[in-house]
């Protein structure tokens, strides 16, 4: 009996999925540049009432205690998004709308640090890497990556020739589900960082003046 090594499994997986990582990369990419593009769209009077939401935002941010009700609230939004993707590429009619929730979940992206960067010059890079940037290390891999692999679950399934002769339906289901799993177990990192660390570097950019 021969046993396929493991770096041999990961490179088959990769292969497998390449083409659908590869569009999930592709369409939160190109939200990101459409709603980066979307800042040139606002008026003077549009960035005056974002910028006052935006040091609303961090004073409330900054002086909200962190706790378990926070890191709850959060931590189920960012579970609402992985789970939303899952179901979508389980029920296979939902396949389409997968690239449009990358889509827009990349468009707000966009224009969050567009608007930051170019409003605030270097106070707003650092309101990025802390509101935006210190999540997305890992919120953004975790739902491209149950984006991709819900995209070829549902494509396995529409068109089954496409799929591994060693490999059933329900495998790949099993499969999809505990990659899922492990990705909600990232996404606990992620809020962790959203509704710990990022509170505590706003209330130091506080202090700055910002």
């Amino acid at each position: 009996m021969v046993t396929a090594r493991p770096g041999w499994v990961l490179d088959n997986q990769f292969r497998r999925y390449r083409t659908p990582l590869f569009i999930a990369i592709a369409t939160f990419g190109l939200g990101v540049v459409f709603g980066s593009m979307a800042i040139s769209t606002l008026t003077v009077a549009d960035k005056a009432l974002l910028m006052d939401y935006v040091h609303r935002f961090i004073v409330l941010e900054a002086a909200r205690p962190v706790g378990p009700a926070l890191f709850t609230s959060a931590l189920v939004n960012n579970l609402k998004l992985l789970g939303l993707i899952y179901i979508m590429g389980v029920s296979v009619a939902g396949m389409p709308l997968v690239p449009i929730v990358l889509f827009f979940r990349g468009f707000v992206a966009g224009f969050a640090v567009a608007f930051l960067t170019t409003t605030m010059a270097w106070q707003g890079i650092w309101l990025t890497v802390i509101t935006i940037g210190l999540q997305s290390l890992f919120i953004v891999p975790a739902t491209l990556l149950t984006s991709a692999v819900a995209l070829g679950f549902s494509w396995s399934l529409i068109f089954p020739q496409t799929r591994s002769a060693n490999q059933s339906v329900l495998q790949n289901f099993v499969a999809f589900t505990i990659l899922v799993a492990l990705m909600g177990m990232v996404a606990v990192v992620g809020t962790a960082c959203e509704t710990a660390v990022a509170p505590f570097l706003l209330h130091l950019l506080g202090t700055w003046g910002i």
